[in-house]
């Protein structure tokens, strides 16, 4: 990968976290949704070799395992930030994420 598609690939990423922060403060739901938004996917993809319909199938399967850890992170984040610090609670988050991720990594076939 040239340095140029990573640095575009950072930009997109970056400002598609911008956005969902600037939005959520204010709607929440709406900042959550955007956030979600497949940007860094789609600007992953577009660097993909020639399009290589075989690789790129396999990167989209793969992300569907990984919304089930995202699944559990917010989950267990959710549940545990009234009783803590939210940093905290986001470790949690973290650590169910892990666990999921591992989990399902060790059950999936790349």
């Amino acid at each position: 990968m040239a340095a140029w598609e990573s640095i575009v690939q950072f930009v997109l990423a970056g400002a598609s976290v911008v956005v969902a922060t600037l939005v959520g403060r204010r709607v929440p739901y709406l900042g959550a949704l955007i956030l979600l938004f497949p940007a860094k996917v789609l600007a992953t993809l577009a660097f993909f070799p020639n399009g290589d319909k075989e690789i790129i199938s396999g990167f989209l399967m793969a992300l569907i395992p990984g919304l089930l850890a995202v699944a559990a992170f917010a989950i267990v984040a959710r549940l545990a930030i009234n009783s803590m610090a939210p940093w905290s609670a986001f470790g949690l988050g973290l650590i169910a994420w892990a666990v999921v991720a591992a989990g399902l990594a060790s059950i999936t076939d790349f």
